[in-house]
């Protein structure tokens, strides 16, 4: 069994703001979100409670009520037993997977799931949990389900080849790898997140006493504020919104963010580089403005809005994702191909040479 490490570090909203820049308009979808929202190939899928929005591009296709009058408690995109992905949602104990143009089909048989009830879900890197009412359903390699029968896991999620269970008094870690099972000793937990870094994978927990990151064999306390609402993780970084705005967890200090949230703002999930601050109208994409991107916020991002937003938006109708600076580093060779040779944007979307000189130089240096 394994101690949770109580440690309150007392570093709240100290030091320099962190420059969180919001992507809207150039990341901003017009559909709320509460339980998250996924892209797969061309469509976004926006999940509130009680429907999902579809979305591609910048426009709301159509939005889908949950099935029979019930509330979506969780999604996830996972991969398909057909080998392609899905976007799948937990209503009425039943998962249901939604597709592109808004049907939606009860797989509950199709994930080994039979007639159990399901309470959550959680994917990563090809590997799903779901938790039940009586157990967990582990599915691997596109529908090699393996089930564990237990007690209720209303909350889970995955790390690697990690899984993570909330109990009413402690969380629960199975490494599948290794065979192995370890407990953290701390009572209400009622989210599970995880961090990544270049090194590893780790559990983030938030409970009634607050805020814990897995620290080898220990739960370690982190700084959150006063007022916390929400938690969302996102590659190595951990953000929290508050009724002072959105704050994110640079090592051991939290750090008020540049960004005022409204007061019916949550945080809906996190991606590489920022995370969906949603509200009663719209989701926007918000990153974290490394001193390293200030010239993308600066001189690229007006342009992309303009110009490349309709296709190149999270869902949007080209096959890749340009609305944070991490793309364009990762992707230089083609985009600088495609701007010298006039082939972006399309012919039909003027972009001044000055413009295309600003992105040139960008991508060159």
């Amino acid at each position: 069994m394994k101690r949770v490490a109580l440690v309150v570090l007392v570093a709240c909203g100290g030091g320099p703001r962190v420059a969180a820049t919001p992507a809207a308009p150039v990341a901003k979808i017009d559909a709320a979100c509460t339980i998250g929202v996924f892209s797969v190939d061309d469509v976004t899928f926006v999940f509130e409670s009680s429907r999902v929005s579809i979305v591609r591009g910048r426009r709301v296709l159509q939005r889908v009520n949950a099935p029979a009058s019930g509330m979506w408690t969780a999604a996830s995109r996972v991969k398909a037993p057909d080998g392609g992905e899905w976007v799948i949602g937990v209503a009425n104990g039943r998962v249901w997977r939604v597709t592109s143009v808004g049907d939606l089909e009860d797989v509950n048989a199709r994930l080994g799931l039979g007639e159990s009830r399901a309470l959550s879900l959680a994917e990563s890197n090809g590997t799903t949990a779901i938790g039940l009412e009586d157990g967990l359903v582990i599915v691997r390699d596109a529908g090699h389900a393996q089930r564990f029968d237990g007690p209720r896991a209303p909350v889970v999620a995955v790390a690697g080849v990690r899984v993570a269970l909330a109990r009413t008094d402690a969380v629960e870690v199975f490494d599948f790898q290794r065979a192995r099972r370890d407990i953290f000793t701390i009572a209400g937990a009622s989210w599970l997140g995880v961090l990544h870094d270049d090194t590893s994978t780790r559990f983030v927990v938030r409970s009634r006493a607050g805020v814990f990151v897995e620290q080898g064999d220990t739960l370690r306390g982190v700084p959150t504020p006063s007022d916390l609402r929400d938690v969302a993780t996102g590659e190595a970084r951990v953000w929290m919104l508050g009724a002072r705005g959105l704050f994110a967890l640079d090592g051991d200090t939290l750090r008020r963010t540049s960004v005022d949230a409204p007061r019916d703002a949550r945080l809906c999930g996190a991606g590489n580089e920022g995370t969906w601050l949603s509200t009663s109208s719209a989701s926007t994409l918000v990153a974290a403005n490394h001193a390293a991107d200030e010239r993308w916020f600066r001189n690229v991002a007006p342009i992309f809005e303009r110009v490349c937003g309709e296709c190149h938006l999270p869902g949007g109708m080209g096959d890749l994702d340009l609305s944070l600076p991490a793309a364009w580093n990762a992707n230089r060779t083609e985009l600088v191909d495609a701007l010298t040779s006039h082939a972006m944007p399309p012919p039909s979307t003027p972009l001044p040479e000055s413009e295309r000189e600003l992105l040139l130089q960008y991508l060159r240096e």
